[in-house]
Formats: C-alpha cells, sequence, structure tokens
C-alpha cells in the first residue's frame, strides 16, 4: 500500500487513539501503528513514510511541536487534535490544522481527503 492513504496517530490517551484509529479504517485508511509518545512516533513515521499525522499536543511530560517540524521538513501533513485553541500553536505551526477535542470525526475524514487529494 502507498503512503497515501497511510495515517499514524500520535496521542496518549488509548480511547481517543483507538476511537480515531476505527473511524480512519472504516474510511479506508491504513493506520500501521499508535504512538503514545515522541520517540515511539518517530520510530512509526520513519517506519512507514506516512501522508499525514494526527497529533495531540501534550503527551503526557511531553509536547509534540519538534515531531511536527520533523514530519513538515519530511513533506508529510499534519492535523493536530487537541483540547486546546490553535493559539497554543507555536508561531511556526500556527498554520496548521487543529481540529478540537473531542473530535468530529466527519470532520476529520473531511481533512484526509482533502490531504490525500493534495497529495
Amino acid at each position: 500500500m502507498t503512503n497515501r492513504k497511510r495515517a499514524l496517530i500520535v496521542e496518549d490517551d488509548p480511547i481517543i487513539a483507538l476511537d480515531v484509529e476505527a473511524e480512519l479504517l472504516d474510511a479506508d485508511w491504513d493506520v500501521p501503528g499508535i504512538a503514545n509518545n515522541i520517540n515511539r512516533a518517530f520510530e512509526l513515521m520513519h517506519e512507514h513514510a506516512p501522508l499525514v499525522v494526527l497529533l495531540d499536543i501534550n503527551l503526557g511530560q511531553e509536547t509534540s511541536f519538534d515531531f511536527a517540524r520533523a514530519c513538515r521538513q519530511s513533506g508529510i501533513g499534519i492535523v493536530f487534535m487537541s483540547g486546546y485553541a490553535s493559539s497554543v500553536l507555536p508561531e511556526d505551526l500556527r498554520d496548521e490544522t487543529i481540529l478540537r477535542k473531542p473530535i468530529q470525526m466527519s470532520r476529520l475524514i473531511e481533512i484526509l481527503s482533502a490531504c490525500r487529494a493534495g497529495a
């Protein structure tokens, strides 16, 4: 399978991660893994070359901002999933999509469809 339908989930809440994964699978996306920390996220990114990553902002004691920057440098799309407003994003990441939690799954699939169409 090509990366055109591959999304990684970086989320430390297992219930949210599994809900998002189920929605993506139903929408015919490949989800090669769920990372609950940045080290695992980097491993999955390098192993699977996704089209897009879905990122929680806070992952325990760390944020996903440096990982988002690495994804951007690699040409991987970024969608933040957070209870925070976009104003918490560092200035260099403020143009990235942010979905407020609780996630509206129909909106997530709409955004991912646009990512796939733009690939």
